[in-house]
C-alpha cells in the first residue's frame, strides 16, 4: 500500500517545443496510475488560451464581466478566470478540487518547485534531473519523491 500525505508533491518538466515533454508525462502519468498514485497536471504556457470562440455564451459572459465562468458537460468541467494566476494558487486550486499524490508541471519555470530538464536547454534552479531517455531512472527518481515524508 502507497504512503502519502495529503500534500501533493509538485514537480516541473521544461526543454525545447517538441522536446517529448508532453508524451513523456503521459507516460509517467500511466505509469503513476497503474502503481496506485494519483496525478493533475497543470500545463503552463506564454501563448493566450481560450476554451471557446468568441461567438460562444461563455465568451459572452467573460466579456461582460463576469469574473469566472464554468462550461460544464455530463463527462466534464472546465473553469476559465480572466486573469493569469501563479503557481502555488492553482496548485491550492487543485487541492481544493480533489487529493492527489502528485502535481506535474509542464513549462515549468517556478524557482521553488523541483525540476527535470529535457534537452539541452539551460538549465533553472531547482533542476534535479536531466531526461536523456531513460524512463526507469526518472521513475524511480518520482517514486522516492512521492514516497519521502514531507
Amino acid at each position: 500500500m502507497k504512503e502519502f500525505s495529503n500534500i501533493p508533491k509538485v514537480i516541473g518538466f521544461y526543454g525545447y517545443s517538441n522536446s517529448g515533454k508532453t508524451s513523456l508525462i503521459i507516460k509517467l502519468i500511466k505509469t503513476l496510475e497503474k502503481t496506485g498514485f494519483s496525478t493533475a497536471v497543470i500545463k503552463r504556457t506564454d501563448k493566450n488560451i481560450s476554451s471557446e470562440s468568441a461567438e460562444k455564451d461563455t465568451s459572452g459572459f467573460r466579456a461582460a464581466g463576469a469574473k469566472i465562468t464554468s462550461f460544464s458537460s455530463e463527462s466534464e468541467t472546465n473553469f476559465v478566470l480572466p486573469a493569469s494566476m501563479p503557481l502555488s494558487q492553482i496548485i491550492a486550486k487543485i487541492r481544493a478540487f480533489m487529493e492527489v499524490d502528485i502535481i506535474i508541471v509542464e513549462g515549468a519555470r517556478d524557482s521553488e518547485i523541483k525540476k527535470v530538464r529535457m534537452g539541452d536547454i539551460p538549465e533553472r534552479d531547482n533542476t534535479i534531473y536531466t531526461y536523456e531517455g531513460d524512463f526507469d531512472n526518472l521513475i524511480e527518481l518520482i517514486y522516492k519523491l512521492l514516497t519521502k515524508r514531507a
